[in-house]
């Protein structure tokens, strides 16, 4: 059942191209202006590890959607058969409370595509169910391993509180967190 709400969010079919916004076509990591010494290992780093999890934190303006966008584009370029997927935190629970039935459809649908890019954890209800939604997608991703990709204005110690230490646990285990800092980028 396609509901309204998966209208909003442009689900890709396997096989077609990701339809970028406006936005994020210009993102990729050869685009992205690190600026400090630690940027520059983290764009190195991240250069040669594409396939794996990443956990961005930084405020706003620091570069997490540029370079999480630019690590999924690098990965459909290399096998263009990769499903990509972005969605912000707080619609996967208003999906799920447009209509509790469809709670398991909803972790699968997450679960399932190649690369998954989880935009402003910590923005929405953030209430326990939220969290343990999270928690299901993180675990059955891992589970297969399928790339995560999670983005935060927390810091380090905010975001574990939130999610808990359980899930936090599990997802610093598998995903190598990005701490950015330094002035907003689109302030100029």
């Amino acid at each position: 059942m396609v509901n309204d709400f998966t209208n909003r969010i442009k689900i890709t079919e396997i096989s077609q191209s990701p339809e970028w916004s406006p936005k994020r076509k210009h993102m990729t990591l050869n685009s992205f202006i690190a600026k400090t010494s630690e940027e520059k290992r983290y764009k190195e780093y991240i250069s040669e590890h594409l396939d794996d999890w990443y956990l961005f934190f930084g405020a706003p303006g620091t570069g997490k959607t540029h370079l999480s966008t630019a690590i999924a584009k690098a990965q459909w370029e290399k096998d263009k058969m990769k499903e990509v997927k972005v969605v912000k935190f707080r619609y996967i629970g208003a999906e799920v409370r447009e209509d509790f039935a469809r709670e398991r459809e909803v972790i699968k649908l997450y679960s399932n595509v190649d690369i998954l890019i989880i935009e402003e954890v910590g923005k929405g209800y953030n209430s326990e169910f939220e969290i343990q939604l999270l928690f299901d997608i993180i675990d059955t991703r891992d589970e297969y391993s399928k790339q995560t990709i999670i983005t935060t204005n927390m810091t380090q110690s905010e975001f574990v509180k939130l999610i808990g230490k359980p899930t936090a646990s599990r997802l610093l285990s598998i995903a190598t967190p990005v701490i950015l800092t330094g002035k907003d980028h689109r302030q100029g």
